[in-house]
């Protein structure tokens, strides 16, 4: 390992952290070379913080996407309506699809934010003004919302996880009710949802995902 090119985090809640950071630090270093320890860390392409809020992943994105968005904008004059939409589909959606499974838990404000800014995507497409009303554009597009779009690709991430077509340490994050329980019931096939305590453990995806599969009809399942 190359201490010069590796990156170090500890992950926990903001007591834990407190109480590390104060009063036991940890050290690390790579044949004596000191290693220290950040606050965020990109893996992936994916940005993790200490508390794994993903709000600085979420900030990289909102700035990326509305970078591109207000180039599109200045130049929209000269573009036809299917090209606008291909290049914001190519270089705008693609990256709030990118490992979404991944950082798809979020808090209420970091949608909000993401949902502003897949707002200005449709008013670039359709050439809307600022202050225009967005629903109309998005139900034209036939874009979900941002919540929406998360959960659609959660629930795809479980089907593959139900079906055996995720690799085994995927399917090693879920358990089966059957398979703590004796009890023969309805719900013996459905994931068991594991005992949380905070919201950054029910946003987890083992706890999310579990319960957006266990919520979904059968007829949605096959």
């Amino acid at each position: 390992m190359n201490a010069s090119k590796t990156q170090a985090i500890v992950c926990g809640s903001r007591q834990n952290l407190a109480h590390i950071h104060t009063e036991s630090p940890p050290t690390l270093d790579i044949e004596g070379e000191p290693l220290p320890l950040d606050s965020v860390v990109k893996d992936l392409g994916v940005l993790l913080d200490e508390q794994m809020t993903f709000g600085p992943h979420v900030d990289n994105m909102v700035r990326q996407m509305t970078g591109i968005l207000c180039y599109l904008a200045r130049i929209r004059y000269f573009l036809t309506e299917d090209a606008t939409k291909l290049l914001v589909h190519s270089l705008v959606l693609s990256r709030l699809n990118y490992c979404s499974v991944v950082w798809g838990g979020l808090n209420k404000s970091h949608v909000r934010k993401l949902q502003k800014t897949v707002n200005f995507a449709a008013r670039v497409i359709h050439g809307a003004r600022k202050y225009d009303h967005v629903s109309p554009l998005l139900q034209e597009l036939n874009w979900l919302t941002v919540e929406n779009m998360l959960n659609v690709a959660t629930a795809c991430f479980m089907y593959k996880v139900t079906n055996g077509l995720v690799p085994s340490t995927c399917t090693r994050m879920f358990t089966r009710t059957h398979e703590v329980s004796r009890r023969t019931t309805r719900q013996s096939q459905d994931f068991y949802l594991p005992k949380v305590r905070t919201e950054a453990g029910r946003r987890s995806l083992t706890f999310r995902g579990s319960k957006l599969w266990n919520e979904l009809p059968d007829s949605v399942k096959m």
